[in-house]
């Protein structure tokens, strides 16, 4: 990327939301090799040289420009240490030396709401990708049949399902069969006709209890699967705003809520600070 090109992409970049991913859920395109770190690291170079020529007339962009950069590398891993090369090495160096020196020159022409506010963009950004799979979740969670176990699974108090001990029962009904059956076959017929009575009666407890298990296996599996979805997607957010994840289990509507005033008050605040027209 040019100079020219960086900035005529600048407006776009500011107005980007920032992806991270958890290193477990990291698509193979996302990946940094060492030539994808050179080039980020290059790329943020250049914003940091257009956002330098704001500091005088749009102190707010230009230290919200440095603020995003630090947010960007942190998101992709990269740093000095994640370079091979010497010479990248120090490149590297260089680059958040200028963002260091960018953010230090632009707060001191800044009151403390502006930069809370910018601040708060930052981390509104960060979170934006992740705001569509909250909502699913917690939409999902809210009609839920499965809400109650899910919230007590995880509180830590996982309901037992049952499953185990009808099991056991299960293999011992299917014991008593085969003895019953064995037993059978060299007695007599009153003899035989009570112990196919008591064949039936099992026949029918297995059946019985072979339902059951089945419907307790398929609650346990739906409400394992809420719960593995509600940490993948719902408490890295929680976490960033620093709320309580359990509070949203418990009451997803005010969840989804909040996730959609976050959306509102990003949208307000990049109006409000990315407006870079009448630079």
């Amino acid at each position: 990327m040019s100079l020219t090109a960086a900035k005529q992409r600048f407006g776009t970049y500011l107005a980007q939301p920032i992806v991270k991913y958890p290193i477990s859920r990291i698509p193979l395109s996302a990946k940094m090799g060492q030539d994808k770190r050179k080039e980020l690291i290059f790329q943020q170079k250049l914003f940091l040289d257009v956002a330098l020529d704001y500091v005088e007339t749009k102190p707010w962009v230009s230290y919200f420009a440095a603020v995003k950069h630090f947010r960007v590398v942190d998101a992709n891993s990269v740093n000095t240490a994640t370079f091979n090369d010497l010479r990248d090495k120090e490149f590297a160096t260089e680059v958040a030396s200028a963002a260091e020196s960018l953010r230090d020159s632009s707060t001191q022409l800044l009151d403390t709401e502006t930069i809370e506010c910018l601040e708060e963009l930052s981390i509104l950004q960060e979170l934006s990708p992740l705001l569509p799979a909250a909502r699913s979740t917690l939409s999902e969670l809210r009609s839920s049949p499965h809400r109650a176990a899910v919230v007590a699974a995880f509180g830590g108090q996982t309901p037992p399902t049952g499953c185990g001990a009808i099991m056991i029962a299960l293999g011992i009904a299917f014991a008593v069969c085969m003895v019953i059956a064995a037993a059978s076959s060299g007695r007599s017929s009153s003899s035989g006709s009570a112990d196919a009575v008591l064949f039936l009666i099992t026949i029918v407890v297995l059946l019985i209890g072979s339902v059951f298990a089945h419907r307790q296996w398929t609650h346990w599996q739906a409400v394992t699967q809420l719960l593995d979805r509600f940490r993948a997607d719902v408490v890295p957010v929680a976490e960033l705003l620093r709320v309580s994840p359990l509070g949203w289990l418990q009451q997803p509507e005010h969840g989804m809520a909040t996730l959609r005033d976050l959306e509102t008050r990003r949208k307000q605040l990049e109006d409000t600070f990315l407006v870079l027209d009448d630079h």
